[in-house]
């Protein structure tokens, strides 16, 4: 049982490395908004320059998952001068009468300190699960944009420490390429 999984999981990243590699070097959708927080953004204008992680959720069960990202990258390569990093919750779906309540209701969920990045999507839902290969509405979607804000890396799912190194690692890199690390 232990080798069928372990066959599973190595054969889950195989087929992530081939959608990443098909979605690398493609650019996100333009889209303004404002975080929770209050600063206006322009993306992928605001992040050129640096090095962007976006973290994608497209229904309220994917917060578990995105939060944990979140997580983790604000304790790790958030932290670096080179690096932006956004959480964004997909909300265009959500009829316009209620968005408000849904913006209150995330913005009660987030810690001060994560109000910054965390920034709600109202449009081209479609363009961006498009872009993501969407497939699992609880999931969370990862990209991370190089300095000219294009996908360097792409990923989904559950935070796993293998996972997390390797956004870590097109992190790393990126910054180096750049000289920023």
């Amino acid at each position: 049982m232990v080798k069928r999984q372990s066959q599973i999981a190595a054969l889950m990243l195989i087929l992530a490395g081939l959608a990443a590699e098909s979605v690398a070097g493609q650019e996100i959708p333009v889209v303004t908004g404002q975080t929770l927080a209050g600063k206006d953004v322009k993306l992928p204008a605001d992040v050129r320059g640096k090095v962007a992680i976006l973290i994608m959720g497209f229904s309220k069960n994917s917060s578990a998952q995105t939060g944990a990202w979140g997580k983790q990258v604000a304790e790790g390569p958030g932290k670096d001068a080179g690096v932006v990093f956004y959480q964004l919750p997909m909300l265009e779906s959500v009829p316009r009468m209620i968005r408000g309540m849904v913006t209150r209701s995330i913005r009660n969920d987030t810690a001060p300190e994560m109000q910054e990045h965390m920034l709600p999507i109202f449009e081209k839902e479609k363009e961006w699960k498009s872009l993501v290969k969407f497939s699992a509405a609880d999931d969370a979607y990862l990209l991370v944009l190089d300095g000219q804000g294009k996908v360097a890396w792409f990923g989904n799912g559950i935070w796993t420490p293998e996972a997390f190194r390797t956004l870590r690692t097109v992190v790393a890199k990126l910054l180096a390429s750049s000289g920023a690390a």
